[in-house]
């Protein structure tokens, strides 16, 4: 363990990180973290768990883990469709919706919007099941 990330598990640490999100951005294990913590007296430290930060380049925005990027491809945000759904989750007020749709119901021909699904024809489960068993009644 070099100076640099000692002085780095001191510093998240204190900020209130545990041992899993420290080991996780510095690529270590979670028992190094533990160990080190322990022999330095940084184990009582934590009050509450810090939220990581928001503007870490590199790093995935749930968790805090180190990503890894290629050159020539999208820049990743999330380590795993997890915590992609996790942070998605905890933040849909950040979250950017633009595939809304508006149609009217084959059936009833009331207007509805739907999200996602761009070739919807009913506006509920009912109308469908109306529309597609009931037509010789």
């Amino acid at each position: 363990m070099t100076e640099e990330q000692e002085r780095q598990i001191t510093d998240l640490r204190n900020a209130g990180m545990g041992y899993t999100a420290i080991a996780n951005r510095l690529d270590l294990t979670k028992i190094e973290i533990r160990a080190f913590c322990k022999s330095y007296g940084l184990m009582d430290r934590v009050q509450r768990r810090a939220e990581v930060p928001k503007t870490v380049p590199g790093c995935c925005k749930n968790c805090g883990k180190k990503l890894k990027n290629t050159t020539g491809n999208k820049k990743r945000l999330f380590c795993s469709d997890r915590c992609r759904m996790d942070w998605w989750n905890a933040h849909p007020d950040q979250v950017q919706r633009k595939a809304y749709y508006t149609f009217t119901c084959a059936f009833c021909g009331d207007e509805f919007t739907s999200y996602g699904n761009r070739n919807r024809k009913y506006c509920c489960h009912e109308c469908y099941i109306y529309d597609r068993y009931s037509k010789g009644e």
